[in-house]
């Protein structure tokens, strides 16, 4: 007998909830726009999961009760005999997610099946699906589903991890057009990239490689993807170079067979908005029709500088806690542009939502300070709050915590207070660590998230901690827009500075205090102590002989000579001073 399924609907916002908060919490959870999700909020019922299971509908439902949304499970009728039951699938795993890439392929008809290969239209006659390094599967609609991920973050997530494959190996050359003479035909060249090893997407790749050689072009590129492996282009300008590179393109695409990809021509401009060239083909003949309508243009992503990692934490920000840990985020007065401040609440609300569920442990209560784990670096990073915030939580040593963490990569260098394990993944550089229990209201998820770790991470903290605290590695400013920024001694930790924040973890500092004591050393400051004697021997010596002489021109610059070493004697005796005042 086949299970019943269920299905999960939205009836609204709940009763006493924000709409406007539950707008943003919903659209983080998603990973999309808020006009996307509004049908969500709305008075009318909505069915957002179909064919679950009674525990994955219940977990659907509270992950959208957390952001505000009234929710209902229904029990679906049972299929009748012969006909198929709605496809099930566990989510993507970490492993899975980590190595998913895009692929580019030719705009094909949907299949009829029941569970359909997940594909984002690109442009032309192009559209992307996505395939897993770790078991070369495509990534299906149920799984999807399952891992409650848009399409658009998993494109995020492939782009990135395309980047990372690629960027140490990526193929960048130049053809250059000879004259008769067997010259350089000036500026005249076309360009081409290649990944190989079925890296099948490099023309997505072209946002970072347009900002390496974007001065040697002018005005748009224009681009030919004959086979997937493929991406040539060249200044949309040179009409000799695009005619030069489009026969290439068209041979390449000939004699690729059934592996030829697209016979259209591209544009491209600097913000890297990819459009189709009206007319523009690489072969002199009719090409035949496309199987679907083609797409007029898209956008190509950057590479991400911040990564979230994929063990969900599936939790929602309050506002109110927030306030008592990082008051200045609710507070516009302290931010010069708003958009700052509102992009921090974004990537707090997101990295929540999304960050990487991680074990974390209270090391000393008294200081309230916390060790937050990360099995991609296998190590932990200590974090270090308000003594005040420890005692209102009633931490105690050895208390229990969730940490939310987020990725940044490892072209930088590790961060200095990191200490990568034998288990390091080798990708990442630093992490941003939020400890959940300072910044959710969701108990009940919190609590499945700290029992869902496993035992033998919650000693590898322990473990790791200790050696962290025997190696006096001080522990960073645990406040949200801090918490990524490793603590540099001898200063303290540093303090936020939202007037200046830029709002992206990755690119944002924050302002640190200045140090009572001035640059330099003991033995500059003996230095700088014996010139200024020197000099100020020098200016009496020399001013006795000078008193006696005719005030004549020599006399005057005899006197400008005695007022330069004058001056060079009080610096060096000032600096030598401030050295010993802060000392």
């Amino acid at each position: 007998m086949t299970s019943a399924t269920f299905r999960v609907t939205t009836r609204g916002v709940r009763p006493g909830y924000s709409a406007e908060l539950a707008a943003d919490q919903v659209a983080a959870l998603f990973k999309c726009s808020k006009e996307q999700i509004a049908p969500l909020l709305g008075s009318k019922p909505v069915v957002v999961k179909r064919g679950l299971t009674q525990e994955a509908a219940g977990k659907y439902a509270r992950a959208l009760e957390s952001c505000g949304c009234l929710c209902a499970i229904e029990a679906e009728s049972a299929p009748a005999a012969g006909e198929a039951a709605p496809p099930q699938a566990a989510p993507l795993s970490h492993r899975q997610l980590s190595a998913v890439i895009p692929v580019l392929r030719r705009a094909a008809p949907r299949s009829p099946d029941a569970d359909p290969v997940v594909v984002r239209p690109f442009v032309g006659d192009l559209e992307i699906v996505f395939r897993t390094e770790a078991d070369g599967d495509f990534v299906r609609q149920a799984a999807l589903g399952a891992s409650m991920m848009s399409v658009d973050r998993l494109y995020e997530l492939a782009i990135h991890n395309l980047y990372t494959l690629t960027h140490p190996r990526l193929t960048f050359k130049q053809f250059v057009l000879e004259d008769s003479e067997g010259g350089t035909a000036g500026s005249r060249f076309f360009s081409y990239v290649e990944t190989g090893d079925g890296l099948e997407a490099p023309c997505l790749l072209l946002q970072p490689v347009w900002e390496a050689v974007a001065a040697e072009f002018k005005g748009a590129l224009r681009i030919a993807v004959p086979t997937a492996g493929t991406c040539l282009f060249c200044s949309a300008d040179d009409f000799i170079a695009v005619s030069m590179m489009c026969d290439i393109a068209g041979e390449t695409w000939f004699e690729a067979g059934d592996g030829a990809l697209s016979a259209l021509t591209y544009s491209m401009d600097g913000a890297g908005r990819v459009a189709m060239v009206p007319d523009g083909q690489l072969l002199r003949k009719a090409l035949p029709p496309p199987a679907l309508a083609p797409t007029p243009d898209a956008q190509l992503l950057r590479p991400a500088e911040q990564a979230v990692a994929t063990d969900a934490a599936l939790l929602t920000l309050s506002d109110e806690r927030l306030r008592k840990v990082q008051p200045q985020l609710l507070d516009t007065a302290h931010w010069t542009r708003e958009d700052d401040r509102a992009r921090w609440l974004s990537d707090i609300r997101h990295a929540l939502a999304r960050g990487d569920a991680r074990a974390a442990v209270v090391v000393d209560a008294a200081t309230a300070v916390v060790a937050s784990y990360t099995d991609e670096l296998d190590c932990v990073v200590l974090l270090k709050f308000d003594p005040a915030l420890a005692q209102a939580h009633g931490w105690r040593d050895g208390t229990r915590l969730l940490s939310a963490n987020s990725y940044f990569r490892r072209d930088g260098g590790i961060a200095p207070d990191l200490r990568p394990g034998p288990g390091d993944e080798g990708r990442w550089g630093n992490v941003w660590p939020l400890i959940a229990d300072l910044l959710t209201d969701d108990d009940a998820v919190l609590a499945a998230r700290k029992k869902a770790i496993a035992e033998p991470e919650w000693e590898r903290v322990l473990q790791l901690s200790r050696r962290a605290l025997a190696d006096r590695v001080i522990p960073r400013d645990g406040r949200p827009v801090t918490s990524h920024h490793p603590a540099h001694p001898p200063a303290a930790p540093p303090a936020p500075a939202p007037a200046s924040a830029s709002g992206a973890p990755a690119r944002t500092g924050a302002a640190r205090r200045k140090s009572t004591r001035q640059a330099g050393t003991f033995s500059a400051c003996v230095k700088h102590a014996g010139i200024g004697g020197l000099c100020a021997w020098a200016a009496w010596g020399a001013g006795r002989h000078v008193a006696e002489m005719p005030h004549d021109g020599l006399f005057y610059v005899a006197c400008f000579g005695i007022a330069v070493f004058g001056a060079i004697g009080l610096s060096c005796l000032w600096s030598a001073a401030n050295y010993l005042r802060g000392a």
